[in-house]
């Protein structure tokens, strides 16, 4: 799986599908990216040809906890508003 790394479960913004991780980032919060997933399951024994990365077509969003603060690993308050269609706090679909 190499999206849902970050919603609004965290109490901090992140990017939902992640190539690779910020040099900023936490080492916890490093693993939390397609490299590492890919790099693990290559260290596993798994064939490179056979490793398919799946990507995210939505988004997650975050109520900021400061407006001023709205870069990544910010304070959030929970998810952003509901999309018209999703109608989830949080989550947007590609369309919306």
């Amino acid at each position: 799986m190499s999206y849902d790394f970050h919603g609004k479960w965290e109490s901090q913004t992140g990017h939902n599908s992640p190539l690779y991780a910020l040099s900023t980032e936490s080492q916890w919060r490093k693993q939390l990216c397609m490299e590492f997933g890919v790099k693990l399951w290559e260290k596993m024994g798994a064939p490179k040809e056979k490793i398919v990365v799946g990507l995210a077509t939505y988004g997650r969003s975050f109520t900021l906890a400061s407006p001023d603060k709205n870069g990544m690993n910010e304070p959030t308050r929970g998810g952003g508003k509901a999309g018209t269609f999703t109608r989830e706090e949080g989550f947007l679909s590609y369309y919306e």
